[in-house]
Parts: structure tokens; sequence; C-alpha cells
């Protein structure tokens, strides 16, 4: 077996792969996997298949237990997922990845469970783990040297202890520990691939923490924003973290990064909504980014490239081979620096980049590579770095991802722009006392300002002229910022606001819009668009300070001005609009203005302003959409009903001559209203009817009891109608057997009352029933008795109908001396009372004192004494 698996290993490191070649080499590598099948033992042909580890994400979702595999959609930047598995069947969580043998584990959260998952997707259960009865185990991960799968239990939510599973050991032996906050759902862990740090999510604080796996002890971070929610959280090859979740309070799933400093969490993408049971990486790869130093520059400038390389693979790689395709038109002018060494292949330069013979010790280190772009078109550039003959563990090529965008291993952009004029003049609007950021980076970041900053972006806090010139041989443009001071932080404002805010079909109403002129200068030319809802219509123009016009030939229910001149300040323009014979409901509007300077922002959508939110702004039309209403209403027997006509409008009209909007009904009957609401009348029938009665009783509703004694409360109930529900009441919060039953049995010790409530879906009903309780303590002691060894009377002890526990019982003789003592007495047992002797001897014919202390079921303790004779 070890001889085939070294010729096939050997095989495949003989391959030079490029990008093109990827999908054969996997169709290659399953192929080999097959062949060895053939021809290898029972046993190697039974092993799982590794997979190969190339920072993958691996999810399973609750959904359908499915296992998948995270990648992004290179189109739209959201998160997509292939199918390792579609039908795993089973429940696992605590995922990991082990670096040592390339494979998944976890385990069943309940039936504790452990799984082994390979890349075909096939699951072996190891073995019935030794874990804590009661407890689940959802959070879990592996430790970088592969040794122990560590897991959290919980218990009612609550994480309560650690567990160390030695994968090591063919028992999968366990080792625990406890967790010392007791207030934390950690829902998942990863240990960072460098130092081996667990970082956890805690549900209960919706916070990142830091968890020391020996002693169980937390630190945490900062608290997520409220609308942000993780499911399972992952490390990569250069030791980010990042978080699978959710957010906009769980309307769409996302990814984010984390800062393992703060625990500050950072949006990156979204993705489609599941359920994820757990997520587990394998970051012990090979990686490599690819970042430009700016995203846009101009012809016949320069880039510099950074090749960031992680490898944490835990070993030394050697005889590899660093490649990238430049894009056309650029050329590789110097390798700036190179940590790593290797042979660089002239005859490919300066078209291309090619390394050779690169040694790659563990760690992570940086290339950094200077291109010049020549006199080529305006476009989007785009270029990536391989790094081939890697093992075949670790994929054998790695391709660069560009950390400026949420893609996984996507080529890096740099756009080059050329700009039709030599001149771009902008205004800018800086409020008083702020800071403003003029941003130049799309002309590169090789910019000298009038002011001496250099850079794409710099900030302001004065007015003034700012500019710079840019370029080079191939073009060359000044940019001009013309900074003005305006009152802020809302520089043009418009509020919405309808009167009245209720009203009625075929009414008026007013719309006023609320124009705030605070940016510092007068604004002309500006105009107002409403669209009214249907059934709405324009009147007129009550009040308008503004000036401007109506535009001519609009359907009825558009408002348009044209031509307005807003000075500095607040005023309103009152239009007069009627409501249409429309249905009952409530109507939304939002108007805009337009034609704002550009520098400001060329439209503002309306407010209303009596709301804190930035809403639109509403009237609620009354009334009914018929012209006759019939309404039937249910009455419990010896209770009111009010029929609430507020909804159908504001003028009513009842059948006794009353306009009220409500009407206090006591018995059935039929109530008629006419409402008056604007368009027509409208009639409302009432009709209401007997409701299915319900009534409760017992035999007895006093009780006078002794404290131990138990009473059976037996309800009668007669209903009229399929539904009951009951509800006992107990003061005492335990002396009741049941709280939902028919016959409930009682043993207060304090006087109470129960109260109990019936019920069904229309009606209800109720009783009060009172215990109280008789406190005498019936102790009986016989006050003769003949130890005389008939059998009969033999033996003084002490007898009561209640419970009682008895700590003591002792004798005393006619001078007082104790002849007799006991603390393994009983109640109404005879088996340890006294027998009238002491020292051995039959005592004499008298009277002696008994003394005993007794213990009642409500926890009282009470001393009795008394006399009892012997007789022969």
């Amino acid at each position: 077996r070890k001889n085939y698996g070294a010729f096939w290993l050997n095989l495949l490191n003989s391959f030079h792969l490029r990008n093109s070649m990827k999908f054969k080499f996997n169709n290659l590598l399953l192929f080999i996997f097959q062949c060895l099948t053939i021809f290898v033992s029972v046993e190697q042909a039974a092993a799982q298949v590794p997979f190969t580890c190339e920072g993958q994400v691996f999810l399973v979702f609750q959904e359908d237990d499915n296992l998948t595999e995270m990648g992004t959609n290179s189109s739209n930047n959201a998160l997509i997922f292939s199918d390792i598995n579609s039908m795993l069947g089973l429940n696992i969580n605590a995922l990991g990845f082990r670096k040592t043998d390339r494979l998944l584990y976890g385990i069943d959260p309940v039936n504790h469970f452990l799984y082994r998952i390979d890349a075909m997707g096939t699951i072996e259960n190891l073995a019935s783990l030794n874990l804590n009865a009661g407890e689940t185990y959802v959070a879990g991960d592996i430790t970088n040297d592969g040794k122990y799968l560590v897991a959290i239990g919980s218990s009612n939510g609550v994480a309560s202890s650690i567990v160390k599973i030695d994968l090591e050991d063919n028992l999968y032996s366990t080792e625990f520990s406890g967790v010392s906050n007791n207030n934390m759902d950690i829902r998942d862990i990863a240990f960072a691939p460098a130092n081996n740090l667990a970082y956890g999510y805690d549900g209960i604080g919706r916070q990142i923490v830091l968890i020391d796996i020996d002693d169980g002890s937390s630190i945490p971070l900062a608290i997520l924003n409220a609308q942000n929610d993780i499911f399972g959280v992952y490390f990569d090859a250069f030791g980010n973290l990042f978080a699978y979740g959710s957010t906009i309070f769980g309307v769409i799933n996302a990814l984010f990064s984390i800062n393992k400093t703060t625990g500050e969490e950072t949006f990156l993408t979204t993705g489609a909504v599941f359920t994820l049971s757990d997520m587990a990486s394998c970051p012990y790869a090979v990686e490599i980014k690819n970042g430009a130093n700016t995203t846009s520059t101009f012809p016949c400038s320069e880039v510099e490239y950074t090749y960031s390389i992680a490898n944490q693979s835990g070993q030394t790689l050697t005889n590899l081979t660093i490649e990238q395709q430049l894009p056309e038109g650029f050329t590789l002018i110097d390798i700036v620096d190179n940590p790593l060494g290797g042979i660089q292949d002239m005859t490919v330069a300066p078209a291309v980049l090619k390394l050779e013979n690169i040694t790659l010790p563990s760690g992570t280190f940086e290339i950094k590579v200077l291109t010049e772009i020549g006199d080529i078109p305006a476009n989007e550039y785009n270029s990536q770095v391989t790094i081939t003959n890697l093992p075949v563990a670790l994929g054998s090529i790695s391709l660069s991802d560009d950390p400026a965008t949420v893609l996984f291993e996507d080529s890096t952009l740099v756009e080059v722009i050329r700009v039709d004029e030599d001149s771009i003049f902008t205004t800018n609007l800086l409020c008083a006392g702020d800071q403003l950021l003029l941003d130049g980076s799309a002309f590169g970041n090789d910019i000298l300002w009038n002011t001496g900053a250099t850079g794409g972006e710099i900030i302001v806090d004065n007015p003034g002229i700012y500019y710079f010139d840019a370029g080079n041989a191939c073009q060359s443009i000044h940019v001009n910022y013309e900074v003005t001071v305006a009152t802020c932080p809302f520089t043009i404002e418009l509020g919405l606001y309808i009167d009245p805010p209720e009203s009625l079909p075929c009414s008026e109403v007013i719309y006023r819009f609320y124009l705030d002129n605070d940016s510092g200068n007068e604004r002309t030319n500006v105009g107002l668009l409403d669209t009214l809802p249907d059934g709405f219509s324009l009147i007129d123009v009550l009040s308008n300070p503004f000036g401007g016009q109506l535009k001519p030939d609009l359907p009825p229910n558009l408002i348009q001005m044209e031509g307005l001149t807003m000075p500095l300040g607040v005023d309103s323009i009152d239009f007069l609009v009627e409501i249409g014979d429309v249905n009952p409901g409530v109507y939304l509007n939002r108007g805009q203005l337009y034609n704002l300077p550009a520098n400001i922002g060329m439209f503002r959508f309306s407010d209303n302003p009596f709301t804190q939110l930035v809403d639109s702004t509403a009237v609620e039309v009354f009334g009914t959409e018929s012209d006759s209403i019939f309404i039937t209403e249910l009455i419990c027997e010896g209770e009111e009903l009010i029929l609430d006509a507020m909804d159908f409008g504001i003028n009513h009209l009842w059948f006794d001559g009353s306009t009220n909007t409500q009407y206090l009904v006591r018995e059935p009957g039929n109530y008629d209203l006419v409402l008056f609401n604007g368009c027509e009348p409208t009639y409302v029938f009432y009709e209401v009817v007997a409701a299915p009665e319900i009534a409760v009783s017992i035999a007895e509703d006093e009780y006078l009891i002794f404290q131990s004694e138990t009473i059976e409360l037996a309800l009668s109930i007669q209903n009229g109608d399929d539904s009951l529900s009951i509800q006992w009441t107990d003061l005492l919060d335990n002396s009741l057997s049941c709280e939902d039953c028919l016959t409930a049995t009682a043993q207060p010790f304090f006087d109470t009352e129960y109260g109990v409530l019936v019920g069904n879906e229309f009606c209800t009903d109720s009783l009060t029933i009172v215990v109280e309780i008789d406190e005498n303590r019936r102790i009986y002691a016989p006050n003769v008795f003949s130890p005389n060894g008939d059998g009969f009377n033999d033996i003084f002890y002490l007898q009561t109908p209640d419970f009682g526990v008895l700590h003591y019982l002792k004798i005393f003789d006619r001078w007082g001396s104790l002849i007799y003592e006991t603390d393994e007495a009983v109640f109404n047992q005879s088996i340890n009372g006294w027998d009238g002797g002491w020292r051995g001897q039959r005592q004499y014919e008298g009277v002696f004192v008994w003394e005993a202390e007794i213990e009642f079921i409500d926890g009282t303790r009470s001393v009795f004494a008394g006399s009892v004779a012997i007789l022969k």
C-alpha cells in the first residue's frame, strides 16, 4: 500500500500545472483514487479520501443537513454554496478540519456520536463519545496540532463545560474542564492557525469572546451592531477572522470580517437565508493576495503590486514557482522586495514575472513588484498571480486574491483612465465647524495639492480653492475644488403635513409642504413634485411664497411646481386636495424637491415632520367599502359589550338617536346604525346574540381542616361549547396538585383561598374556595400503662393522625431524674417507646413525667409534656 501511494504521489508532484489545467488535474486526482482502490487491500479501499487544503470554508445547513463549500459569485459579490453532500441525513455540529489527516470531524450534539467526513462527502461513525448527559455540543473546532477536537457543552442554552476529545486515541477519550462564565451561549469556536487562540461567539452577550480551553476563562470583546447576528466563525491562512451570520435583523444572511483585537464586525457581502448548524475552514493552506497600490491611474504611470503570501501548512515548501502574467500594455520594471529568493526567468520578462525555485517557509511574506503602464487606452486591466508546484495535499496550485474585493481568488483590477477635458472644476459644500474630504484618488495617488499635501485625498476644514495638477507624458489635467461653507447637518429639507390627518371620502384636506433652506445660499429654479394617491385630486394652490407656477395639463392626481425660489429660512406651500370616493385605509404620500445643485444633492424627498423617523406622510380615510354592513357580535350572560364604530367614520346616528361613536349593550338584540361619512350614508346592522355559556360550581366552597390533611376540590362545569379551559390560582404556590385539572388535591399549611377560572372560546366563569387551618396539634399520649409483659398496654408511646417528626422523647421520675431518652421514636409505633424500665429494672408503680420535641409539617418545632402512671 505504501509503495503504491509513494508512486502516485511522486507522479503527481512531477506535474507543473497552469490555471487551465486545474480542472483536469482534479479529475485526474479523482481517477487516481479510484484506481488505487483496485490495487490496495480491503482496509485501504475502505479508507476515506482526504480533502485538499486550499483555504476552503465548509458549512452544514440545518434545514436539510447539507454539507457545502462557500464561495462568491463574481457577477454580484454574493455568497454561493457548492454541495459536497446534499443528503448527510445527520445532525452534525462542533465541526472542525483536522490538519494531520485532512478530514472533517463533527459531533451529533444530542446523541454524542463522533463522525468523520471525507472529500467525497462519505461519513464514518467513529464512536459514541463519553460526554455529559443532558448537554448539547454545538460549538467546536480542532486544535492546530490535530490532537484534540474541542467542543463546548451547553445545558439549557448556556455554556457549562469544555471537552477535549483525543483524536489520536482510538478510544477517543475525553477530558473535561468547567466554564468560568456560566452566562454564555457559545455558538461556534475557531482556532487561530498561528497561535492556537480560541475565538468564539456568545449569542447571549452578542460578542466575540477569547476562550482559554484549559481553564474555561473568557475575555469578551465588543458587542455586535444591533442589526447583525453571527452563526459561525472561521480563519483563513493569513490569520484573518471571519464570521457568517445575518444582517438587517435577520432579513438576509451575511459574511463579516472580525477585528481580532476589538471584536468589531465589518459587513462584507450577503447570501441567501439559511439556518446554519456549524462551519469550519482549512486555514492550513498556502494562500496569496495580489494588491495594487492604486485602483485607478493614468497611462504612462507606475503601479506597484504586492504579493502577500501565507504558508500555514506547517512545512517548508521548496521548488515553487510564482508567476504573474501582466496586463497588456504593462511591463515589469523591477522586483522591489523579495525575501523568498528564487531565480527570475528573464526569457518571459518584461510581460511576465516568473520566479522559479522558490523556498517558502512557514509564515507570512511579501514580494513587491514595480510595473509601468504604457500609453494604452482607458480600460479595466486584470491580472492574477499563481503559485505552482505545491504539494498535492495543498491543491498543487494557488491563485491570488484581490484584497480590495470580497470575491474569493479573483484577479486584481487596475483601471487606466483618460480624461477628455484638461481642466475639471467642482463646487463643494463644507458644513460649518466640520471637515470635508476632497477625493482626487480617481486621478491616481501621485498627486501634489496646492496646500503641499500629497496623495489622492485631503481633508479640509476651511472654505477656499483647492487644486492639483495630475498626469504625465501621456496626459495632464488640472482639478479644481471650490469649497463654500453652509450651516449643517441638513442643508435643504422638505416636510409634508396633511391637515387633518384623518378624514372621510368626498372631503377636502390641505397638503402643506415645508421648504427649509439652511444651505447658506438662495436656491432658484427649484421644482416640487408629488404624485397623489389614486382617487385624490388637486383643487387649488392656497398659498405659495416661493413663486413659480403649476405645470399645466397634468393629471388631477399630480402636483408639479416649477421655477420655485427658495430664500434662506423655512416657509410653506398649501395645496387644497379632494379625497374622492375611495375605500377606507391609510394613504401614504411622499413629495420631492428637484433641480437642486449637484454638490448638495439634486433631490430631497419629503419627511413627516411630526414623527421621529424619516418617513412618508399618511392620511387615514375612514368609512366603509359598502353602503350596507351586517355584523354579528356575541355577548355572555351578565356581561357588557361595547359596539365600536370608530373605524367606520365620524358622524354616527344609532337607532335610539344616540350620536356617540360607541354603544353599550347588556343583552342580545338588533342594534342599527347610520353613518354619514362623506359621499353616501352607510347602514350598519349589528346583531348581538347570546354566546355559549359556561358555569362552574363546587359542592363546598369553605373548609376547616387540620394542617396535614388534604381535600379534594372537584369542579362541576356546565358548558355550552366544545372548547374548555381551566386555570386554578394557588396563593401558596405549591399546595395544589395541578393548575388546569377538573379535580385538584389541596394540602395547605396555612389559611388560604383558591380561585378557579373556567372558560370556553367565548365566555368565562369563576369561583373562590376558602380553606381555614385548625392549628391545634393533635398529639395523643396514654396517662397510664402496665408494663407487665402480658402483651397489652406494655409500651408508652405517642400517637397523632397528623404528620410530625419526634426529635426526642424523655421520661423523668418523681424526683426529676432522667430515666429514659431516645431520638429514634416514631409516632404511632411502639418499637422505640418506653417499656417502663430503667437500668434493666422494672419501675415501681407511680407517676412519671414525659417530654417530647416535635417538628410539624409546616416546619415549626414545639415541646410537649405530660404525665403517665405505671400500674402492675
